[in-house]
């Protein structure tokens, strides 16, 4: 994949000093964001500090790379991503990102920082879709974290639709009194997409 992004990134700069409309943010977005969702979140961060040399990096540039974050459950980079974001290019993160933030930090043994995330998010005006705050909800939920409830009356605050069968998972699920837990929960692996790493259904 590297490889590949490589080679047509080369295609495009060379095809650029001919007609610079051949290489924009768009066009480099695109390969940034096949490069993450390969996997090679390392080298799309890589890319994303090393190609935007004639054009501007925006903030759907660092979406590219903190969605793969999220698929790779890749914290450090997504962190990264998001002080350049912030200190290099003084861009103001998109709900995008806040959501993306949200959801790669909930993957974490350690979580507490999604409720940073999810703060920040809202104090810049932008309301959490469905999905962000279901994966809230049953992160907490998994682990009798309390906070599931403040979630889920938020999530109905919001106008969204709260299903019966994500008010019984608050109800019934978790498997130990610890907000955040120490350990390892088994990792289901089923390639769900509100898979969090832990073997818990809704």
């Amino acid at each position: 994949a590297e490889q590949l992004a490589d080679s047509v990134h080369a295609e495009l700069v060379s095809a650029a000093r001919a007609s610079p409309r051949a290489l924009d943010t768009i066009t480099l977005n695109a390969i940034i964001a096949g490069l993450s969702l390969s996997g090679c979140v390392e080298a799309a961060a890589d890319r994303l500090r090393r190609w935007y040399t004639s054009v501007p990096r925006d903030a759907d540039s660092y979406a590219a790379v903190i969605r793969g974050c999220v698929a790779r459950k890749n914290m450090t980079i997504a962190e990264q991503c998001l002080a350049m974001c912030i200190d290099e290019d003084n861009l103001k993160p998109t709900k995008v990102i806040y959501e993306l933030m949200i959801e790669v930090t909930l993957k974490q043994f350690n979580y507490e920082d999604a409720f940073v995330y999810l703060d920040a998010l809202k104090v810049n005006g932008f309301v959490p879709d469905w999905r962000t705050y279901s994966l809230i909800v049953k992160r907490c939920a998994f682990v009798r974290d309390p906070r599931a409830s403040i979630a889920l009356s938020e999530m109905r605050s919001a106008g969204h639709f709260v299903p019966p069968s994500l008010s019984d998972f608050v109800k019934t699920a978790g498997r130990s009194s610890r907000p955040t837990p120490n350990k390892p929960g088994r990792v289901a692996g089923d390639g769900n997409d509100d898979d969090l790493g832990f073997a818990f259904k809704v």
